[in-house]
């Protein structure tokens, strides 16, 4: 009598295997799906198609609601904006010098004992 080695499955694990697969093949959709909204997310074009479409609602429930926006509160709201844009790039550029400053700091004491220790370093300089 011969004894099959291969057993085969039960309706169960049938369908356990197909459960699996198919939370598999999900999950693998899911992940193409995400990695393609991020390329998108930090393309310009997505950026640019935001904007134009907040601005496009914005101006949507202006007319609807019948908003006047007054030419002094437009000059103050622009000013106020530019105020926080330029604090915020000056808030950027001291840290990232202050950065390099320490940068700075941590190699230039070589190049101080270097000068200090060394008699062709003297004579250059």
């Amino acid at each position: 009598m011969k004894t099959s080695d291969k057993k085969e499955f039960t309706l169960k694990q049938k369908a356990f295997l197909y459960f699996y697969k198919s939370k598999q093949y999900l999950n693998n959709k899911w992940y193409i799906v995400k990695e393609e909204i991020k390329k998108l997310s930090n393309s310009f074009f997505f950026h640019f198609m935001l904007f134009g479409v907040s601005i496009f609602l914005l101006h949507k429930i202006l007319i609807y609601s019948n908003l006047t926006i007054s030419d002094d509160s437009l000059y103050g709201f622009a000013f106020a904006t530019a105020g926080i844009i330029g604090a915020s790039i000056a808030i950027i550029f001291f840290f990232s010098t202050f950065i390099l400053q320490s940068t700075a700091d941590l190699f230039s004491t070589q190049y101080l004992n270097k000068f200090i220790e060394s008699t062709k370093e003297k004579r250059i300089f």
